[in-house]
């Protein structure tokens, strides 16, 4: 069973169409890192923000 899965892979990678799904794969990989290091400082100012709302609210 290993190895068919093995070969099929094998084949996948030499086919035209594999490779440009695997370009995709990547491609898609690196947006959503580039989208996860540009959204957690954005989201940490939010945290503090809101932090800073509750605060406010609660008479602190």
């Amino acid at each position: 069973m290993t190895q068919i899965v093995i070969m099929n892979t094998a084949k996948n990678l030499l086919n035209k169409k594999g490779q440009s799904m695997i370009e995709y794969v990547l491609i898609l990989a690196f947006i959503a890192l580039a989208v996860i290091a540009s959204l957690t400082p954005l989201g940490n100012i939010l945290a503090n923000k809101f932090t800073e709302f509750a605060a406010n609210i609660s008479g602190s």
